[in-house]
């Protein structure tokens, strides 16, 4: 069981010699080195719900616990996280894959976790080549990359809502989103774009070393086992008259969201909000290079309501789709766990 990481200091001649703790034993790990060795990951092709002359698959992952039956090893907040290139500036300097590149079309969220250009060390804190892959890491420069949650209180028959894992109780055995043995599938439906594509994977778990031999799973987990930044963001539109006209440019319209936000620690401390610095909207071809601040509307324990009134910052240069990403900027931790390279930023989802 790995408890910390520590970077030493020492002179002789002075008499010195100290460790300085490089991250607490909370954590995010990437799976993918380990799930190598144990062909932990696999994927079947679904013919049937594929087209592949449009370049659209859809594929079941599995993953198996790569710990079956050690209730020491429970994971929690399991994401398998589709790697691939960015083609679309968001806006906040964030990149995610566009129609020129593969993209997940049926993502439960995007995150920051693992992506080789600022993960950059191999191994459980960094990104690793998955063998179901290409590894050709240089291509993979997408900064956001879309998941789905692999989580024991998922059936398997059909396509699940993340809603699913506010059902249970936070002491139920599949409460918490936790991933206690055995192996749990999930569908993808991929987008190839036309000539050739390159794609990899992380597989990203949350853990935290519980009490008690052998532990109750998850009840003797402590909440930072699970992931500090929101597990879940759902965005709504409350209002979109937007116009655009092609033959002046001018616009007009007004254009409101709300925004739903679900986080464990909150949840299991009796109130979402405490646990969000900020929930931020930004889209760089409809909102310019800055980005909106929602407002807190409501928090009922298991979700936080915010509402962000986008029309005056709306300056479309175009008629047709915008992408908008909402941001909740999580109240504790950062992405760097340790020496290894890792963005500087508050975690996020």
């Amino acid at each position: 069981m790995l408890w910390g990481y520590f970077s030493g200091y020492a002179n002789p001649e002075e008499g010195i010699f100290e460790l300085t703790r490089m991250r607490s034993a909370d954590m995010h790990l990437n799976l993918v080195s380990i799930l190598n060795n144990s062909a932990g990951v696999s994927a079947q092709l679904l013919w049937a719900e594929s087209t592949p002359s449009e370049g659209l698959f859809t594929v079941r992952v599995t993953i198996k616990h790569p710990y079956a039956g050690n209730p020491d090893y429970a994971g929690f907040d399991v994401r398998g996280i589709f790697i691939t290139g960015a083609s679309v500036h968001l806006g906040q300097g964030l990149w995610i894959a566009g129609e020129e590149r593969p993209r997940l079309l049926n993502p439960d969220g995007y995150t920051r976790w693992w992506n080789p250009l600022e993960f950059s060390d191999p191994g459980l804190f960094g990104y690793t080549n998955g063998k179901l892959g290409s590894p050709t890491p240089e291509v993979f420069d997408a900064l956001l990359n879309g998941y789905k949650i692999f989580a024991d209180v998922f059936p398997t028959e059909f396509e699940e809502d993340p809603l699913w894992l506010s059902f249970p109780a936070l002491d139920d055995d599949t409460g918490r989103g936790v991933f206690t043995s055995g192996s749990i599938t999930r569908r993808y439906q991929i987008q190839f774009p036309p000539g050739n594509s390159y794609f990899n994977y992380a597989i990203d778990a949350s853990w935290a070393p519980p009490s008690g031999d052998p532990p109750v799973v998850p009840d003797d987990y402590p909440p930072h086992a699970n992931c500090h930044e929101a597990w879940w963001i759902r965005g709504d539109v409350i209002e979109n008259t937007l116009k655009y006209y092609i033959d002046t440019g001018a616009h007009e319209g007004n254009l409101s969201v709300y925004v739903s936000v679900y986080d464990w620690q909150g949840r299991m401390n009796g109130a979402i909000a405490p646990d969000v610095i900020m929930v931020k909207v930004f889209s760089d071809s409809l909102l310019g290079s800055g980005y909106a601040q929602a407002s807190f509307v409501y928090d009922d324990g298991i979700s936080a309501l915010y509402q962000a009134d986008l029309t005056s910052m709306c300056d479309p240069d175009y008629a047709g789709t915008h992408l908008i990403c909402i941001e909740a900027v999580s109240a504790g931790g950062t992405y760097k766990q340790s020496w290894q390279a890792a963005p500087p930023h508050a975690l996020a989802a």
